[in-house]
This record gives structure tokens, sequence and C-alpha cells, in this order.
């Protein structure tokens, strides 16, 4: 996933993954999740985080993004763009908010 971002001139250096926990649930407004198992484990997590769980490709037609760990650079190229569409459409909802 490295690649797939620099190639499109972002860097994930410095970005780590952490597990999530409960008080992660407790303590962000928003959850977004690659696919809807996702969401089902946070709920298992802390269930009073459910109303605020969503799909990250919830605007694009609630869209599920596979975890391109280990899929290799082309996988790994079409989920970056996905990652960007997804992202791109929440920056819009959120500039609405505004």
């Amino acid at each position: 996933m490295r690649q797939s971002a620099s190639k499109q001139g972002f860097s994930l250096e410095g970005h780590l993954a952490r597990q999530l926990t409960p008080a992660m649930c407790r303590e962000y407004d928003l959850i977004l999740t690659m696919d809807k198992h996702h969401i089902e484990a946070v709920t298992q997590l802390a269930m009073e985080a459910r109303g605020k769980t969503f799909l990250f490709g919830y605007w694009l037609q609630q869209l599920e993004i596979s975890d391109p760990y280990r899929r290799g650079v082309e996988i790994s190229d079409i989920i970056f763009k996905q990652l960007f569409s997804a992202a791109e459409e929440w920056v819009k909802v959120f500039q609405q908010v505004k």
C-alpha cells in the first residue's frame, strides 16, 4: 500500500496500524471501517460505538473495501483508489456540515 500511495504523491511514512480498543471507541466521534464485518467487530468491542461506526465506502453506494495486506501491487493500487475516492466523499459531507 505504501508503494501505491507513493505513486499518487502520498507518503504513509510513520503510519502504524493499531488494535482498536473500547477506550478508542469511546474517545472518537466517528469510526470508519473497511467492511461490514469490521462494523460487527467494533460493535462487539463497544456496543455504544455502533451509532458512530460506518463503512469508509458509505458514500460510494456502501462500498466494502478489501484489505490490501499481502495482495500485491496491482490490487493495492485499486484499493488505494477506492480509499481515495471514499475519502473525497467524506470530505464533501464534512464540508456540508460546517
